[in-house]
């Protein structure tokens, strides 16, 4: 069974990772919150290693590279982290 919000599609294994990631109502148990945590600290890691870095390192695009796929990722994540108080998910 499919059920559709706002136009996307919710399938039953999505709805099997949404069960695990909002196991109650407490902001520390959900897996997006932690997932921002984690990839706020990756972020952290990698803009301190570029600060480090010369202009002619041969890493640098990589290391920009990631960078910019784990602020991506990290912005989408608190999006779903759900606020108390507000009536969508989204950091303030």
């Amino acid at each position: 069974m499919k059920i559709q919000v706002n136009g996307v599609e919710i399938t039953p294994n999505m709805a099997k990772i949404l069960n695990k990631w909002y196991p109650s109502k407490h902001i520390d148990d959900a897996y997006p919150y932690l997932y921002s945590k984690w990839l706020s600290k990756i972020q952290d890691y990698l803009t301190r290693n570029l600060v480090d870095m010369g202009d002619n390192d041969e890493n640098l695009p990589v290391v920009k590279e990631c960078l910019n796929m784990t602020i991506v990722m990290k912005d989408d994540f608190d999006i779903l982290i759900p606020i108390k108080d507000q009536q969508e998910g989204g950091v303030a």
